[in-house]
């Protein structure tokens, strides 16, 4: 019966590879902003209270506050026990609001790297509350409905990553968009002209990246031949993801 369910498992964990890997680029690329937040705080601190009115010191503490608020939202999204429990729908919102609501009073005008950076975020951010936890699963377990459109949307999610074949076309453009991230968009050897559109464009194409493996774990097209041992010797059978 286990040598039945390996292949099973070894492709689940395929998906479940492109999955872990989407959303450690996303935990990341919030990481680096809060760390960049951190860095600056002292002037857009002095910013934020010529915009909403405070003492400098209060806009500073504020933005440390969500800073802290945002790594405890990816933490959420990545410990297992975390997420299985809260689900994602909860952090993964709270990343998505707190990140446009400091675009909208702190961002630079104009940047638009910035705001595909942020779009792009948001698109994964939206994947993970969909297929970061097992929704139907989960609720399953604690007794509560789910709601059927969100059902519908994961469907059709999973079916049109299935149509573009994504499974490993998109781990491609993933790794294409890391390498030219690195390559040509390395900030922190950027000159101070350079930074932060060399930062902006960087986490764009994280962003990017991350979208892709998040969408290539819902292709699940099944696989013309898998092996399965059943104490007897191996053949080929049809596998799905």
């Amino acid at each position: 019966m286990l040598a039945h369910l390996a292949p099973w498992r070894r492709l689940s964990a395929a998906r479940s590879l492109r999955l872990e890997a989407g959303t450690a680029l996303v935990a990341a690329g919030v990481a680096e902003t809060v760390a960049h937040n951190a860095y600056t705080v002292l002037p857009r601190g002095a910013h934020l209270a010529l915009v909403l009115r405070l003492s400098p010191g209060v806009a500073a503490t504020l933005l440390l506050l969500v800073g802290a608020l945002q790594l405890a939202a990816c933490a959420a999204l990545l410990v297992p026990p975390v997420y299985r429990e809260l689900g994602a729908a909860a952090p993964t919102t709270a990343l998505a609001a707190s990140l446009w609501l400091e675009r909208v009073l702190l961002g630079a005008d104009g940047d638009g790297a910035l705001t595909a950076a942020l779009a792009l975020q948001t698109a994964a951010l939206a994947l993970l509350a969909l297929f970061r936890v097992d929704r139907q699963a989960r609720n399953a377990a604690l007794g509560v409905p789910t709601d059927s459109r969100l059902l519908q949307l994961e469907s059709a999610v999973r079916a049109a990553s299935t149509r573009a074949r994504t499974r490993w076309a998109a781990p491609a453009l993933a790794l294409l968009l890391l390498g030219s991230a690195c390559a040509q968009d390395a900030f922190w050897r950027a000159s101070k002209l350079e930074y932060e559109r060399a930062r902006s464009r960087f986490h764009a194409k994280t962003a990017a990246a991350a979208v892709a493996l998040l969408l290539a774990a819902q292709d699940v097209r099944p696989r013309p031949y898998a092996f399965a041992d059943d104490g007897g010797g191996w053949w080929g059978r049809e596998k799905a993801l």
